[in-house]
C-alpha cells in the first residue's frame, strides 16, 4: 500500500491526476525541452496529499529530472539568481565562527557571499561534479546528504537548502540526513515554493510538476515537518512578491478574475489584461511587501 515518503506510515489521500501528455507538451511548448522519456510506460502522474503532512508528493516516485535536464534549465538567466530573499534572511541568523552546510549548493554564490561577509566556515554538497571546488574556508563536495551524514554526525551550527526539496522524492531520509549532522540547538534552513501563494493559480506551471519538482510544499506541511522530525519551529518566514514576478502575478491574478467574472466584468479585465501592467505593476510596487511571494522558508532548531 502507497503511504507518504515523508512521514513513515502516514496514509496518502489522491488529490488529483495529470495526463502525462498534457506535462510533455508543456514542457516542449514553453522551453522547447523533449521530457517524454522520463515517463515511458506511464499515462498519468498522480498527486497524493499526507493525511498528517498535509504534504503533496507526485508518483511514481522515480520521475525527477538528471543532470541533463538541470543543464539545460541553467542556459536561461532566470533559472539561478546568486543572491535572492531566501539568502538574506537566512544570513541574518548566522554568527561569527558558525559551520554551514548548504545541501544543494550549486556553485556555491549563497557560500562564496557569506563566507566573509559573517566569518563563518561553508561547506556545500552538491551533485553537479563541475561545481566541486576547495579554498581556505569554502569545500563543496560531489555527494549526497544521506552519503555526508554518516561521517559527519553533529558538526554543523546551521544546515540549509534554498529550492531543494521540492525536487526531492525520497523527503524523510534527506531530511534525517542534514538533521544528523546538525549540532544539537543547531539551525535547520529549509526555503521552498509556498504552494498557497500565487503560483497555486497556474495550472499550466510545468516547473512545478515532474521532472522538476517531486513534492509540492506549504506553510502547514513545513509545521508538520518540524513536528515529525522533533524540531523547535523558530519562525516561518513569506517571502513578500517580487519585482521579478510582478508581470506574472498580474497574469495569474486578471486570468482567474476573468475566469469567475460577468460578461461585463470580463470585458473590463480583459482590458486591463491586455495593456494593464503598467497599471497594476505600478500598484504591487506600493502593496508587494504585503503580498505572499513565491516563497517559503521554514527555520528550526534541533533540540
Amino acid at each position: 500500500m502507497l503511504t507518504s515518503p515523508l512521514i513513515d506510515g502516514s496514509d496518502v489521500q489522491l488529490e488529483k491526476t495529470i495526463p502525462v501528455e498534457d506535462i510533455i507538451r508543456l514542457y516542449q511548448k514553453n522551453l522547447d525541452m523533449d521530457v517524454s522519456e522520463y515517463f515511458k510506460g506511464i499515462e498519468s502522474v498522480k498527486v497524493y496529499r499526507c493525511k498528517k503532512s498535509d504534504y503533496q508528493f507526485f508518483y511514481p516516485l522515480h520521475l525527477s529530472g538528471k543532470s541533463e535536464f538541470y543543464e539545460r534549465l541553467q542556459n536561461y538567466d532566470w533559472y539561478y539568481m546568486p543572491w535572492k530573499w531566501e539568502h538574506q534572511k537566512c544570513s541574518e541568523f548566522l554568527q561569527k565562527g558558525w559551520q554551514i552546510l548548504e545541501v544543494g549548493c550549486g556553485r556555491g554564490a549563497f557560500l562564496k557571499k557569506i563566507v566573509d561577509q559573517h566569518q563563518v566556515k561553508c561547506t556545500g554538497l552538491e551533485l553537479n561534479q563541475s561545481a566541486v571546488f576547495k579554498s581556505d574556508n569554502i569545500e563543496i563536495i560531489n555527494q549526497t546528504i544521506e552519503e555526508y551524514s554518516q561521517s559527519h554526525e553533529n558538526q554543523f551550527d546551521v544546515v540549509c537548502s534554498f529550492q531543494v526539496l521540492e525536487h526531492i522524492s525520497e523527503v524523510n531520509s534527506f531530511i534525517e540526513g542534514k538533521i544528523k549532522c546538525l549540532k544539537t540547538n543547531g539551525l535547520l534552513v529549509i526555503c521552498v515554493p509556498n504552494n498557497d501563494s500565487f503560483i497555486s493559480l497556474d495550472s499550466e506551471n510545468m516547473l512545478n510538476m515532474p521532472p522538476h519538482h517531486m513534492g509540492l510544499w506549504n506553510e502547514s506541511s513545513l509545521r508538520k515537518l518540524g513536528e515529525y522530525f522533533d524540531l523547535e519551529i523558530i519562525e516561518i518566514l513569506f517571502e513578500p512578491l517580487q519585482p521579478q514576478h510582478f508581470d506574472y502575478y498580474t497574469s495569474l491574478f486578471l486570468s482567474e478574475r476573468i475566469g469567475k467574472a460577468s460578461l461585463v466584468n470580463k470585458l473590463i479585465s480583459k482590458m486591463l489584461y491586455l495593456g494593464g501592467n503598467r497599471i497594476t505593476n505600478s500598484y504591487l510596487r506600493r502593496k508587494a511587501s504585503k503580498i505572499k511571494g513565491h516563497s517559503i522558508m521554514g527555520v528550526y532548531r534541533k533540540k
